[in-house]
């Protein structure tokens, strides 16, 4: 009888966690895209009907050593070089020690935008080299993926 009833908890739990996560991915609980965002259709390749290209002036940025106990903010700059305006729907970090600011309204064909990271040193470790990324979603064509990340070595005060 523990191993049934182990196993109905696991399922009402795997089931409780499915649908919370469908609903964050739908945007219902999960916050609101803007109505440009919601309107674009994905095609089967992944890309969508609306899609542009993006050109990123670095992906990945070497921070160094950094003294422990502030905040670092790293910009990652790209430019809109496709027909169609740009729309980061959705992004997420691996870690909750960054914070990340993205372009609210779509961003027009030939303009150049950014994505902020704010990396959080406090509570982190020291004496090792740390690496977090950043994981965006947009209409691009190829891939709607992309992923930024940053290195750094944090040494005491």
């Amino acid at each position: 009888m523990f191993i049934s009833a182990m196993k109905l908890l696991f399922l009402f739990f795997s089931g409780g966690l499915l649908v919370m996560v469908g609903m964050g991915c739908n945007g219902g609980g999960g916050g609101e895209f803007s109505s440009f965002a919601q309107a674009y259709n994905r095609a089967s390749d992944g890309s969508t009907v609306d899609s542009s290209a993006m050109q990123w002036e670095a992906t990945f940025k070497d921070l160094g050593t950094v003294k422990k106990g502030g905040e670092v903010d790293i910009k990652f700059s790209f430019t809109n070089t496709g027909e169609h305006p740009i729309v980061i729907d959705s992004a997420f970090v691996n870690c909750g020690c960054t914070l990340i600011s993205i372009p609210e309204a779509p961003v027009m064909p030939g303009k150049e935008s950014y994505i902020v990271a704010r990396y959080v040193t406090r509570e982190q470790p020291t004496g090792a080299f740390l690496i977090r990324n950043i994981y965006l979603r947009a209409n691009t064509i190829g891939s709607p993926y992309h992923t930024l990340g940053f290195k750094v070595m944090l040494k005491e005060n």
